[in-house]
């Protein structure tokens, strides 16, 4: 009997999103079988030989410990757009040609909770450009990301993919320079990529990438994804949720339960999480514990900078954010029974999951 093609990642972060990267590796090792060995790329921009040693400690609790190779990116992308987190190592995967050798492998931020078995994407052929991905849900079309510039021409009707999940065909890219024309793009027009590499490597791609089912990468805008709605495709394994918004799981202690699933595979792999310096600044604003107030106060604010002659848009979105946040809390209440049910499952599978001392 052959064995099975090892499952071959790449991910990207700084000490920043370190928690991230142990959380959503850790949570692939549970999806995955156990006989399918995993290997990892991990970008990063000078990590300590202390957080190396904390990925590595953290993956080795686990049967069959993914197989980790850290790379360093030095390329320079002081020029491109900022995240809102400070961290520019999202642009480190439009250099991948530049670093490896291998053929066929799966891009993952590490900002998402992964429940389906991603070595069933190995196999599916890619088309020449040699990317897919899963549209993006609230702008599935370039017409939703068309910039007044256009650094390229663009099929309005083309799919636009979210890049938080590419699954890589490198002979073709290289072939096909797609991931350097992103980066030219990025280099050339900065300020029409209002979505970051996002922006840039859909305008390469025209619409051109395989378009993968949307459970592969289900992002949480709260406009296309309902939290509690959600809890019977958690408990049947049959989505990874990509956390999108500011607000990561190991960040602020969210109570919903695809965050919640995260943070019980930190808590399992590397119980120090909630020490990470990086994180505790991020957390300790977390306003979940004041949230039933939040509303009235962002809308209170909306008005005072209105009658000063300023702009009260963020506010009044941020207030019915936080509106939105009471009824789902409050909808929760109400799925106490399936919750347990959920979290046992989960907790079980973990269980299952660590390596004997």
């Amino acid at each position: 009997m052959n064995s099975p093609l090892p499952l071959r990642l790449a991910i990207a972060c700084d000490s920043r999103y370190l928690s991230g990267a142990i959380g959503t590796l850790a949570s692939v090792r549970l999806a995955v079988p156990l006989e399918t060995p995993i290997e990892v790329i991990f970008l990063h921009d000078g990590l300590t030989r202390a957080e190396e040693k904390r990925v590595t400690l953290a993956m080795a609790r686990l049967k069959g410990s993914p197989q980790i190779q850290f790379m360093l990116v030095d390329e320079s992308f002081a020029n491109f757009p900022s995240f809102y987190f400070g961290s520019k190592m999202s642009y480190a995967r439009l250099v991948l040609p530049d670093k490896v050798s291998i053929n066929r492998l799966i891009y993952l931020d590490v900002d998402i909770l992964v429940l389906k078995d991603l070595s069933q994407l190995i196999q599916p052929p890619l088309p020449e450009k040699g990317v897919g991905g899963v549209l993006e849900e609230i702008k599935p079309t370039l017409r939703d990301d068309m910039p007044e510039v256009k650094p390229v021409e663009i099929n309005p009707e083309g799919a636009y993919l979210n890049s938080g999940l590419l699954v890589l065909d490198m002979d073709k890219i290289k072939t096909s320079g797609l991931l350097a024309r992103a980066l030219e793009i990025l280099k050339n027009f900065p300020a029409s990529c209002r979505w970051h590499d996002q922006s840039a490597v859909n305008y390469a791609l025209n619409g051109e990438g395989k378009v993968f089912d949307q459970s592969w990468n289900t992002q949480t805008h709260r406009a296309c994804y309902d939290p509690v709605d959600r809890i019977q495709d958690l408990q049947e394994r049959a989505i990874n949720v990509h956390f999108v918004s500011k607000t990561k799981p190991w960040l602020a202690l969210s109570p919903f339960p695809a965050e919640m699933m995260f943070r019980m595979v930190l808590e399992a792999v590397d119980p120090r999480w909630k020490e990470d310096t990086h994180a505790k600044a991020i957390r300790a604003k977390a306003k979940e514990r004041y949230a039933s107030v939040l509303p009235l106060l962002f809308r209170l604010r909306a008005f005072l900078r209105k009658i000063t002659g300023k702009d009260g848009f963020f506010d009044l979105r941020e207030a019915g954010i936080w509106q939105q946040f009471n009824v789902d809390v409050e909808r929760l209440k109400g799925r106490t029974a399936d919750l347990g049910v959920l979290y046992d499952g989960w907790q079980a599978q973990i269980q299952a999951a660590l390596a004997k001392k």
